[in-house]
């Protein structure tokens, strides 16, 4: 992470366009994680044995954390690409040169 903002903290639309992606992200996870939890409860309250609702009630939280890193990972990666090809910086400076 310390690599992640070290190359987003070095231009300011950089900053902005990689917290963007980090909260979206972040946003994203967190419904998720959030869905599941409460299936989980709605499965244990209802008393649910099907295959499905048991699949959910043994869910390893551990292999979703390592999911959820690699996500980010991917993601920065992602963005360092998207930028790099994308030319932000040179299309962001001609439009801030000519106002």
């Amino acid at each position: 992470m310390l690599v992640a903002y070290g190359w987003a903290f070095l231009n300011p639309l950089r900053k902005m366009y990689y917290n963007l992606t980090v909260t979206v992200i972040s946003v994203l996870v967190a419904l998720a994680i959030g869905t599941l939890e409460l299936l989980q409860v709605i499965a244990s309250e209802f008393n649910r044995i099907d295959p499905f609702w048991g699949r959910l009630a043994n869910l390893d939280f551990e292999i979703i954390g390592f999911g959820i890193m690699i996500i980010f990972l991917v993601s920065w990666l992602v963005s360092v690409v998207v930028w790099k090809y994308g030319r932000f910086d040179k299309i962001y400076s001609r439009r801030t040169s000519s106002v």
